[in-house]
């Protein structure tokens, strides 16, 4: 059995949505391998004192005046200091380090505004922000999906259910767009991009047409697999073993027997460092 180390899967899965802060395992079926993903993978990511100077990987070095021996580690992308909030090593523009707080490692907050990543969410009202998993919010005027403002058709009872699935009252939501399942009564949310009723499997609200709904399952929010196929972003992934493959939860890379994946391509085994 091989173990694989996926020493790109962190800076891949920064363009998704979240990640976790522990490194966990996960066995696929008998004669394939696994994925063992550790969060912080050597100074190449994350930040780092090298010889008194603060730095985010191996290019983005933090400003002199900002490297003053008190940076915060937030998490593996946001960092602060006495004067400024970092993003991936530069600083966010007017955020309030006293008073910046992190949710679901894409959203913060300070006193004056909301914030995705390290853009203002425009229109935000900070007082009355509250993020309700990692890819929706909330405040007194509007909802958000990522810093995208929209108006639910109830807001008072917006809810999100996971990953790009919220709902109201009235409707359900995929990416913030009402979305209208075949069988609202059997509908369920599988993964943060996967749900399923009675008759169909969806990605996002778009159904899944080559599916076998009797073997289908979910691997995480960008892949899944059936007896026949694995699919990416819901669509096949050209020469994946379906019996093989894995992924760990938050990652958009995998593996099977015979090769190794990155987003919805296939990708050169020298792109990782194996153990056999």
């Amino acid at each position: 059995m091989k173990k694989i180390f996926l020493l790109m899967a962190i800076l891949l899965s920064f363009t998704v949505t979240s990640y976790s802060t522990e490194s966990k395992e996960k066995k696929a079926p008998s004669n394939s391998v696994y994925t063992s993903v550790p969060f912080y993978i050597g100074l190449s990511n994350g930040y780092h004192n090298k010889d008194g100077v603060w730095q985010y990987g191996v290019t983005a070095v933090i400003s002199q005046k900002d490297n003053n021996g008190k940076l915060q580690i937030i998490d593996y992308i946001f960092a602060k200091n006495d004067t400024n909030v970092f993003y991936k090593g530069d600083v966010i523009q007017g955020a309030d380090p006293n008073t910046f707080k992190l949710y679901f490692y894409r959203f913060g907050v300070d006193k004056n505004t909301a914030y995705y990543r390290n853009q203002v969410i425009k229109g935000s009202d900070a007082s009355t922000f509250k993020v309700l998993n990692n890819c929706y919010a909330i405040d007194k005027s509007s909802a958000y999906i990522f810093s995208k403002p929209f108006v639910p058709s109830d807001l008072a009872s917006f809810e999100a259910i996971q990953g790009v699935y919220a709902k109201d009252k009235q409707n359900i939501y995929s990416m913030g767009v009402p979305f209208v399942p075949s069988d609202i009564t059997t509908f369920k949310v599988i993964a943060d991009n996967y749900a399923q009723d009675k008759n169909n499997i969806y990605y996002g609200d778009k159904i899944i047409t080559e599916i076998d709904k009797s073997t289908f399952r979910s691997i995480n929010d960008i892949y899944s697999a059936d007896s026949k196929n694995v699919y990416a972003y819901g669509k096949v992934l050209k020469d994946a073993d379906p019996n093989t493959f894995v992924s760990e939860v938050g990652l958009l890379v995998g593996a099977d027997k015979n090769n190794y994946f990155a987003f919805d391509k296939k990708v050169k085994s020298d792109m990782y460092a194996v153990n056999v």
